[in-house]
């Protein structure tokens, strides 16, 4: 999924919110009209309404950010990963890289310039029947 479509779906959510806020907000000020000795009740009950409503979504909101930013290359990178790229910026793999190429490697704080001086394809328990 996409950042673009992320933002979206979180601002969804967010306007989601807001229109709750005004249905509340709404709410209450009918039931007052319609009988203003339980406003106090009324105000109470739509205010924990608001605020589990409010909680929830924000709690919906901070998982899927943070989601986003588990996926991100920079999170693969701070946690020691590197993105190898040919001169073209193609993705090396074992099975492509040439012995004697140079390769670009970009870690988290910056970029390393590398020569394949050897390589070994790893099975990693992968059956291809």
């Amino acid at each position: 999924m996409s950042a673009n479509r992320i933002d979206f779906h979180i601002e969804q959510k967010l306007n989601c919110v807001f229109n709750l806020r005004f249905q509340f907000t709404y709410n209450i000020t009918r039931l007052y009209i319609e009988n203003p000795h339980n406003l106090q009740t009324v105000n109470r009950r739509l205010n924990l309404a608001i605020t589990t409503r409010l909680d929830k979504e924000t709690a919906r909101i901070a998982h899927a950010r943070a989601l986003v930013k588990s996926l991100s290359p920079q999170s693969a990178l701070s946690r020691g990963y590197a993105i190898l790229t040919d001169a073209d910026g193609a993705t090396v793999t074992a099975a492509g890289a040439t012995i004697g190429a140079t390769v670009a490697a970009q870690v988290s704080d910056g970029s390393l310039t590398l020569t394949v001086t050897d390589k070994k394809k790893e099975d990693h328990g992968n059956r291809q029947d």
